[in-house]
């Protein structure tokens, strides 16, 4: 992705177990080498003679400007920083039953697991900075991402699989989650439109989910599972989700809505994003 030539270089961008990864071949060889080893290079352009700036981001850092040094081979962080945070994350590559997936735990015992439905069906999950996946982290949930059929990341067969194929591997997901953490309390949570995933998983099977968090979740048309206990957290200025009509699909004592008056899809406010994590807390803790 992004190719661009520079002096005797060609560089690229390659995805490689959903990380994006800056790379580069000489014009004339075959070798290939691997500037950045993990995270996620969204832009990058030359700067100077020596340096290439990009836009990045990893597992413990934010989106920011970084400067890679050619010379030294060394990325230099100029507008943010790396958080230490006390958790790890895996990679459980592609089985013939289900979907690969980043596991992420949380260095102590985990109080419960969260099943994560990735936005954009045929976009990906890949280990970069969330500010609410990583506030449950620090809270000690463990976080299971599948990449199921659909997501990006794994060729054109991969991505053009059914809806249906979808909710199959999260079914299959779930069951191993049932028979591996049989003991651990397991919630579902989805953002934007892996909403309408999850809203379909939930049709067919309920049983040990604890409870549900939705975040900017597009409507699948479909009224949601009632019988379960779900936090649906709406932004009122919502360009994706008609405000009015999906709280009017939300009316349901097991349904629990947090609205945000000035939001739209997603949170952008750190004092909204605030309440939201501390809401999303006091919501799972209570189940």
């Amino acid at each position: 992705m992004n190719p661009k030539f520079d002096g005797e270089y060609l560089y690229f961008i390659e995805c490689e177990k959903n990380e994006y990864l800056l790379k580069r071949k000489k014009i004339n060889g075959n070798k290939i080498e691997t500037l950045t080893s993990r995270g996620i290079v969204y832009q990058y352009d030359f700067y100077k003679q020596k340096y290439i700036a990009m836009i990045y981001s990893d597992y413990n850092t934010p989106k920011a400007l970084v400067l890679y040094n050619l010379e030294k081979m060394q990325m230099i962080n100029v507008s943010g920083q790396a958080f230490k945070l006390n958790s790890k994350y895996v990679y459980e590559s592609m089985r013939t039953e289900r979907s690969p997936s980043y596991i992420i735990k949380p260095d102590k015992k985990a109080k419960g697991i969260i099943l994560f439905f990735h936005p954009g069906l045929h976009s990906d999950f890949s280990p970069r900075w969330d500010t609410i996946l990583m506030a449950l982290l620090e809270n000690n949930y463990m976080i299971i991402a599948p990449n199921y059929p659909m997501s990006g990341g794994y060729g054109k067969s991969y991505r053009n699989m059914s809806f249906s194929d979808a909710v199959n591997d999260i079914i299959s997901w779930k069951k191993d989650i049932d028979e591996k953490y049989n003991n651990k309390n397991l919630f579902y949570m989805a953002a934007s439109s892996g909403n309408i995933l999850m809203e379909e998983c939930l049709r067919r099977d309920t049983k040990n989910i604890k409870a549900v968090v939705s975040l900017f979740g597009l409507s699948s048309d479909k009224k949601p599972n009632s019988k379960i206990k779900t936090l649906y957290i709406l932004g009122k200025n919502d360009p994706k989700v008609n405000f009015i009509k999906r709280k009017y699909e939300l009316i349901s004592e097991n349904f629990k809505t947090l609205s945000f008056e000035n939001e739209g899809h997603w949170l952008r406010k750190n004092k909204n994003t605030k309440i939201a994590i501390r809401t999303i807390l006091e919501f799972l803790y209570n189940k």
